[in-house]
């Protein structure tokens, strides 16, 4: 079990990983689009380091639990600045062009959805990373279970035995087992209800270490329609290697199943209620960054992939204090043909963000009262 300090540690690294990139993609979005950014901040609460480059400060601030970019503002910063006389006219005029509201819809957009989109690409970046280094985590050649007379019962294999090849072909992982396995069917499974089945050659690895060759000849199973000789995988995982292109084609299928799951989830919660009581908040999702990274780094990345597109699409939900609700405002704004007052806009921030952090502190009790279950 990883202790609290550690669990703490790696928890605060996630999440300070996950908000670089969502304000990262703000930031260079307004960047691109010839906005001002005042300030690029890690955090909230009293500033821990401060750095100016340019126009921008650069900030990490005391609680590691989000962060922010901002942009300059014609409400909230020049007309206030203007009439208490801390900038001229030509300064006005001169920086009126960057402000966040002067911009068009389509680059204000572009701003607004460049946090979401570069979370749910790092998390598709990430997966891909993962198999390209690591490989694809897969079971291992361990048995954890023999069925009782079966041909593997028959030849005296036992669970935590490992079966290093067949045939002579090495088998590291379960995947190979099963391939060398259904390789001994003579005829086609769909036309012929019984093929005709090659006895194997296994070499066998006892927990001992000990090696032995035994013969078994596999059996037809006309429900699983193949060949089996009764054995069982275990939870014992090892990592296979995969090809570039083969870690890029699983690096995207993955990233689009999980955005999938997660999408259907949220539907389902929020039309059904269904999932409510298996929602977490920062106690739960420490405790699972915690637990993950006990495992080790690569399923600590594979999570933080997980949560990267999960971060992503909450984001935009159309919720004040969200950027899915400033999105949902913006549009609102351009089909209405007018902008909403800024005292307005205000309002439906300090309400959304107020209902965004009761929900906090609701899903923190829920958490401390009742912990997530470990990650299996």
């Amino acid at each position: 079990m990883m202790s609290v300090f550690w669990t703490v540690f790696w928890f605060i690294i996630v999440i300070s990983v996950l908000v670089f990139v969502h304000e990262f993609g703000h930031f260079i979005m307004a960047k691109r689009s010839g906005i001002k950014v005042i300030e690029f901040a890690l955090g909230f609460g009293p500033k821990l380091i401060k750095v100016q480059r340019g126009e921008t400060l650069y900030s990490v601030r005391a609680l590691p639990l989000g962060g922010f970019c901002r942009f300059l503002s014609e409400h909230a910063d020049l007309v206030p600045e203007l009439e208490e006389g801390k900038i001229t006219q030509e300064d006005y005029d001169r920086l009126l062009p960057r402000a966040f509201e002067r911009k068009s819809y389509t680059r204000r957009m572009g701003v607004l959805l460049g946090g979401s989109v570069f979370n749910l690409l790092f998390g598709a970046v990430l997966f891909i990373l993962l198999y390209a280094v690591w490989g694809v985590e897969v079971p291992s050649n361990m048995l954890a279970e023999v069925t009782p007379n079966s041909p593997a019962s028959h030849q005296g294999l036992l669970p935590g035995d490992r079966i290093v090849s067949i045939n002579g072909l090495s088998t590291p992982d379960w995947e190979a087992i099963t391939s060398a396995i259904q390789a001994v069917s003579q005829s086609d499974p769909q036309t012929e209800p019984q093929p005709g089945l090659q006895t194997l050659t296994l070499t066998v690895q006892s927990s001992e270490g000990d090696l032995r060759d035994v013969s078994v000849t596999p059996e037809y199973n006309a429900d699983m329609k193949r060949a089996i000789i009764g054995i069982n995988a275990s939870d014992d995982y090892t990592y296979r290697k995969v090809s570039p292109i083969e870690a890029l084609k699983r690096g995207t299928t993955i990233t689009g199943t999980v955005t999938k799951n997660i999408v259907s989830s949220l539907f389902g919660l929020f039309t059904k209620g269904q999932g409510a009581d298996q929602m977490v908040g920062v106690v739960g999702i420490a405790q699972i960054v915690g637990q993950g990274a006990a495992k080790g780094l690569y399923t600590l990345g594979l999570l933080t992939a997980i949560l990267s597109i999960n971060f992503c699409i909450v984001n935009l939900l159309p919720l004040p204090a969200l950027d899915g609700g400033q999105v949902a405002t913006l549009t609102y704004e351009k089909i209405r043909g007018k902008e909403l007052k800024p005292e307005t806009k205000g309002f439906i921030q300090l309400v959304g963000f107020a209902l965004l952090m009761t929900l906090m502190v609701v899903l923190i009790f829920k958490d401390v009262l009742f912990p997530v279950v470990p990650v299996p």
